[in-house]
């Protein structure tokens, strides 16, 4: 299991969630910065499978719908 935090520059928090055995992985709560999760999908190797936002963000924009979008992952 790899588990990975990311902050952006105005301190949101997202997270990376990856199963190493099956190489699938989730991101929660995405900013539009996206470019720091496909990296991290790219250096494992792993298939994103789900883009999850937990909540609406009012202090910035979820990068959900774009990720989802560039990898095929689903989204809710």
């Amino acid at each position: 299991m790899i588990f990975k935090q990311f902050r952006d520059g105005e301190g949101c928090l997202s997270y990376f969630i990856g199963c190493e055995k099956k190489k699938e992985a989730g991101v929660i709560d995405p900013s539009l910065n996206i470019h720091q999760y496909l990296e991290a999908l790219q250096g494992k190797s792993f298939d994103l499978r789900y883009v999850i936002d937990t909540h609406t963000h009012a202090d910035h924009l979820s990068g959900a719908g774009l990720l989802a979008q560039k990898t095929n992952a689903r989204s809710s």
